[in-house]
C-alpha cells in the first residue's frame, strides 16, 4: 500500500484518497480496454 501525504485537514485528505482512487480506475479502465 502507498502512504499517502499526513494532511491536517480531514476534508483534504479524503480528497487525495478520492483523486488517487479515481486514478486507479481510470488507469484500470485502460487496461481493460486494450
Amino acid at each position: 500500500l502507498r502512504q499517502f501525504p499526513r494532511v491536517s485537514d480531514p476534508e483534504n485528505s479524503f480528497s487525495v484518497l478520492r483523486s488517487t482512487i479515481a486514478g486507479n480506475n481510470r488507469r484500470h479502465e485502460k487496461e481493460g480496454k486494450t
